[in-house]
């Protein structure tokens, strides 16, 4: 015979029914809350194996800015994410890897490519994690500053036009500068020479109201 639970066993159990359900519902509240942030997030972040560089997780940002669903990119060596420039994927890939190795983290751009063959420019964080699931790892954070990028680069042209601009103004203005002082020295050239005949003819004058005079321009006046 079983005994039946007092009034006290089922206050109780009713308590811990109770903390329980406040504590799945804040769990609830939390998991919500991280997808919130998750979606607004413009940062992907991703994990690489040490020992082979290759993916082993990405979050759902991540996926979404380079155009990949689900698990798409796990086991794909990292070199896929990078765009061939002046380098190659692999090249860029292993240009980072080695600095990593050296300095233990990284930062800077890089222009990455879509699953679609699309470009576009990361701003990317990168640091050593020792994952419980995955072991030694570089962990790394990617965002999208293509806009940026473009915005700079139209300063830069804007930029580079207007000191084409005024180094031709400045050439211009040299030559006007040149010109006048050219004009100037002719103006003063030929007011002296004015000067000097003012100065003769009235020598001149004054010679004929005293008598006969001889004037010789080599020499002067005799």
């Amino acid at each position: 015979m079983t005994n039946k639970p007092t009034y006290e066993d089922l206050e109780q159990k009713i308590i811990r029914l109770e903390s329980a359900l406040k504590e799945h519902q804040q769990d609830l509240k939390q998991h919500k809350f991280n997808e919130k942030i998750t979606e607004n997030l413009t940062q992907g972040v991703i994990l690489v194996k040490k020992t082979d560089d290759c993916i082993a997780y990405v979050d759902s940002q991540f996926n979404k800015m380079f155009g990949y669903s689900n698990d798409e990119l796990i086991g794909k060596h990292v070199s896929i994410l990078n765009a061939p420039g002046k380098l190659t994927a692999a090249e860029t890939s292993t240009r980072i890897l080695t600095s990593l190795e050296d300095k233990g983290s990284w930062r800077g751009r890089i222009e990455n490519i879509k699953k679609d063959g699309s470009k576009f420019w990361s701003k990317v964080n990168i640091a050593s994690f020792d994952s419980i699931q995955f072991g030694e790892t570089w962990i790394s954070t990617h965002e999208d500053i293509t806009n940026y990028i473009i915005i700079e680069n139209e300063l830069l042209r804007y930029q580079t036009n207007l000191q084409s601009i005024i180094r031709e103004k400045t050439c211009e203005l040299e030559e006007t500068n040149l010109k006048l002082q050219k004009e100037i020295e002719t103006r003063d050239q030929i007011e002296a020479e004015l000067r000097l005949s003012e100065h003769q003819i009235k020598l001149a004058l004054e010679g004929t109201e005293q008598g006969i005079w001889l004037w010789d321009s080599t020499k002067g006046l005799h």
